[in-house]
């Protein structure tokens, strides 16, 4: 469901418009549920100082997972 919001192209323009810091909370709560769901395990850079990229990283194997199922 999390998946179909980004596949869609209006909704896609629409968060690629927001500001980095609501880009950057929106990836962690995603990865917070797929974590809770069990789609993807804890990672080490999600520790306070992570990086953005490893996030978006991290998002996008979730996704993939996802897209198995």
């Amino acid at each position: 469901m999390v998946v179909h919001l980004f596949m869609r192209k209006e909704a896609l323009e629409r968060w690629t418009t927001k500001s980095y810091m609501t880009r950057h909370m929106e990836i962690f709560l995603l990865i917070q549920v797929m974590m809770k769901i069990g789609l993807i395990m804890f990672h080490p850079g999600l520790e306070k100082g992570h990086r953005f990229q490893q996030m978006e990283k991290l998002l996008l194997l979730g996704i993939k997972r996802l897209e198995r199922i």
